[in-house]
């Protein structure tokens, strides 16, 4: 599946993005899902987002606890994506954007009448509600599990390096793309 999905990829053209085809990095993972492949669909979700904080690895002065916190946090929102394209049949929802869009929603919402009010905590209390839960909702609340039971600055520094994992997902987006006409 992998390599027909890499067949079908024909160009990009920036100056008539109607006419071109755009790299998902999640399309692989949506792929295995609409087939059913869960296992496998996690397995390159897992590697997506491994490539998304490439960067972040990179960087001197960055603390691997925070950042592997944050992965596991930024894996758990596009597995949480993944159950709702199918649930919803909106394939479109699986995109980098979308876990942008996320974060930016999540970090706006705050409850400061309840212990852990911040958003993206109660992102994941609600996907907790889901009855019955499908096992890839219980293994994206198993990745969270970090972010969920800090607090204070610890809750802090991961939400930061989850949020300047996300700021880097449009440069790898533009990296993405390559006019193959010229």
């Amino acid at each position: 599946m992998k390599n027909e999905y890499a067949r079908q990829r024909a160009f990009e053209n920036l100056r008539g993005v109607d006419l071109s085809e755009s790299w998902n990095l999640l399309q692989t993972a949506l792929a295995y899902v609409q087939d059913g492949e869960w296992d496998k669909a996690r397995d390159e979700a897992s590697a997506a987002v491994q490539i998304m904080g490439s960067d972040m690895r990179q960087t001197s002065g960055t603390d691997p606890t925070w950042d592997n916190a944050a992965e596991d946090t930024q894996l758990a929102i596009v597995l949480v994506l993944l159950w709702l394209a199918i649930e919803t049949d909106d394939a479109s929802i699986v995109t980098p954007a979308s876990i942008i869009q996320i974060s930016n929603s999540m970090t706006t919402y705050t409850d400061p009448e309840k212990a852990n009010g911040d958003g993206l905590t109660q992102f994941f209390e609600m996907v907790r509600q889901i009855d019955p839960r499908p096992p890839i909702l219980n293994e994206a609340l198993l990745r969270a599990a970090h972010f969920l039971s800090a607090t204070g600055d610890t809750k802090t520094s991961i939400m930061f390096s989850f949020q300047t994992r996300s700021r880097q997902l449009p440069y790898l987006w533009e990296l993405a793309h390559c006019d193959f006409t010229d």
